[in-house]
């Protein structure tokens, strides 16, 4: 674990080496390197390949999902001011930028397959995030794989086109449980989110708003979240058991820092 912490900072110190620019820097936000992504990848990688190529295609990932974060950020909404143009326009060209690094970091390197599988990755995200944004009506389990695609796809095809499916099913349960968790932060916070918008759908129909929810409903939606992530948990520690004992120590942290410390005692003492 030491040396997996000593790579995920080294990668972070390379992601924001490549895209420092000073011009840019004053007018965007720097974006967040998703650490889980980071340790999954490099861990998962690291199975079957050389240290320098599980570096560079962890990294290539990460500059591939700061573009399609930057992107999704950018407002569609008409804009009249100058500044607010400009910045909309920068956010755009960061987001281009960054897609560019990744694919000259593959290219430069000649890894002419890798690139395929990234640009089908994103083009497959994108079509994704548009099935979430039209998709007025459709359940619970449709949401959840919409989602699933956009947060995971690529780590997922990763995993398939270096035959590592073990960690595929790991890669998608985590990933919607660690989704659970901040879309519930939002939607207490009043934001409305597309899973707990569609718990909401599955418990009062689609026709019900949101805002309109009484304190009654509200509770009934945080009770059938709960449903939904004891049902991930127990999902989650049966696929950790196939994976690299040194890395399940990952898995247990985070559920302890996801769901509290008494999580993984309970989980033993059932199993007991």
């Amino acid at each position: 674990m030491n040396h997996l912490n000593d790579k995920v900072n080294e990668i972070k110190d390379n992601f924001y080496g490549l895209i420092g620019h000073a011009y840019l820097e004053k007018y965007i936000t720097k974006p967040i390197v998703d650490e889980d992504k980071l340790r999954f990848l490099y861990t998962m990688l690291a199975e079957k390949l050389p240290k320098k190529d599980t570096k560079l295609f962890t990294l290539s990932a990460l500059l591939v999902d700061a573009a399609l974060e930057i992107h999704e950020a950018v407002s569609l909404h008409n804009i009249q001011t100058d500044p607010i143009k400009k910045n909309r326009q920068l956010n755009v060209l960061a987001g281009d930028y960054y897609s560019s690094l990744y694919y000259y970091l593959l290219a430069d390197s000649r890894h002419l397959p890798i690139i395929q599988v990234f640009s089908h990755s994103i083009q497959e995200i994108n079509e994704y995030k548009m099935k979430l944004y039209d998709g007025k009506n459709i359940d619970f389990d449709e949401v959840k794989n919409n989602v699933d695609k956009v947060d995971t796809f690529l780590l997922q095809n990763l995993a398939e086109h270096f035959q590592l499916t073990t960690w595929k099913k790991a890669i998608s349960v985590f990933f919607h449980l660690k989704r659970l968790v901040h879309e519930r932060e939002a939607w207490i916070n009043g934001k409305a989110t597309p899973l707990m918008k569609a718990i909401v759908t599955e418990l009062f129909g689609s026709n019900r708003p949101v805002d309109e929810l009484k304190k009654d409903d509200q509770l009934q939606v945080l009770e059938l979240w709960e449903e939904k992530v004891e049902e991930g948990k127990d999902h989650l520690l049966e696929h950790v058991k196939a994976l690299l004992p040194k890395f399940e120590r990952f898995f247990v942290d985070h559920l302890n820092d996801l769901f509290g410390p008494d999580y993984i005692h309970e989980k033993v003492a059932e199993e007991g």
